[in-house]
């Protein structure tokens, strides 16, 4: 538990801010984190574009579910990325989290496309996170 305290908490090494990060990881988050969100806005307008057959009112309800978290998430993880604020971190570490938990749910369903950009997602998201860890 303590380790897990200790990863969330930047307070105990300098900040992590996108000034002090390699561009090619500012890159790769913030192209993950617009694919997240472009996708949970192609689920609400049209879902058949990401999960064939009809929309029916419960996939409109998880699409909608999705979009009110992917949405923040991605905002900000690009405005921390943008800005150079600290905290970084355990931004990434929840935007990570979040694609793991869609792999899951994508794997439980059967969804080809969500297992893939969720695991990329999650890679991008929790290896950048761990590659800073010392930084």
């Amino acid at each position: 538990m303590g380790s897990m305290i200790h990863i969330l908490n930047d307070s105990s090494a300098e900040p992590v801010t996108a000034a002090t990060l390699p561009k090619a990881i500012v890159t790769v988050n913030v192209l993950a984190a617009l694919v997240s969100a472009t996708a949970a806005v192609i689920g609400v307008t049209n879902p058949s574009l990401l999960i064939p057959g009809d929309a029916t009112p419960l996939v409109d309800f998880y699409a909608q579910a999705y979009l009110v978290r992917a949405l923040p998430i991605s905002a900000v993880l690009i405005g921390l990325l943008a800005t150079k604020r600290p905290g970084l971190r355990p931004v990434l570490l929840l935007a990570g989290l979040a694609q793991v938990g869609d792999g899951v749910i994508g794997t439980l369903h059967a969804q080809p496309g969500m297992i893939a950009g969720s695991t990329l997602g999650a890679v991008i998201h929790l290896g950048s996170a761990w590659l800073l860890r010392r930084k």
